[in-house]
């Protein structure tokens, strides 16, 4: 339990501080610390991640099915995509967020598996939390940054191969619930405060950035109209 704190705490203590400074981001982290939460606990609770890990075993075992380890990329396969469009607007910002905020995620994933050492139901160690589930959460997360007010069902969408990279990773024996739970906490809520923390300068902007660029001229034959980019 101590060391879960020793690497919640200053998370937490980030997220506190991007609340403060953002009344909006107080909503917005809620469902990752919640799924957190709930993986610490149940890492905690023992027999209750085990009972839970013998049902799941009894009615829906995987395990020769190595899915998961092909659809943990397809968000990131959505970024390449994304990036290579030439009429996205704001490459370059999210490019930067997702490269941030997935080096974060992981680094902190892989620092709990190590100082934690966790087994896993399968045997092995560094079980807690998942970094397959981590990873893909967080790109996932990067792509409902940016369709989330342009298309909402396409964001929403791409934490479809991220749930269920959560769900092959249980049932294939490699990971607890509670793993998974923290796996998927931890890659939201790192990505969400990149996003916080870092916000895009130009979208402040953007409609000043805009009538400025709008030169509106008047001749003896009337007027012209011309847009700077």
């Amino acid at each position: 339990m101590k060391y879960l704190l020793i690497v919640l705490l200053p998370l937490l203590s980030i997220c506190d501080q991007a609340c403060a400074q953002k009344d909006s981001s107080t909503t917005s982290v809620i469902v990752p610390i919640a799924l957190s939460i709930s993986g610490t606990v149940l890492h905690i609770e023992d027999q209750l991640k085990r009972d839970i890990q013998t049902e799941i075993s009894d009615h829906l075992s995987t395990p020769s099915l190595t899915i998961d380890d092909y659809l943990q990329y397809i968000p990131s396969i959505q970024q390449l995509i994304y990036h290579l469009d030439s009429r996205s607007v704001d490459r370059r910002y999210h490019l930067r967020q997702y490269t941030l905020s997935t080096m974060g995620a992981i680094g902190v994933t892989y620092a709990m598996k190590s100082v934690i050492s966790a087994t896993r139901p399968r045997g092995g160690g560094r079980s807690f939390p998942s970094g397959h589930t981590t990873f893909a959460f967080s790109t996932a997360e990067c792509m409902y940054q940016i369709y989330r007010e342009d298309r909402p069902l396409l964001a929403y969408l791409s934490y479809l191969p991220a749930v269920s990279v959560g769900v092959f990773r249980v049932t294939r024996g490699e990971h607890w619930v509670s793993d998974v739970l923290m796996g998927a906490g931890l890659g939201m809520l790192i990505t969400r405060l990149t996003y916080i923390l870092l916000p895009d300068e130009k979208q402040t902007d953007r409609t000043d950035t805009t009538l400025q660029n709008l030169h509106i001229g008047m001749s003896g034959d009337g007027f012209s109209l011309r847009y700077s980019f």
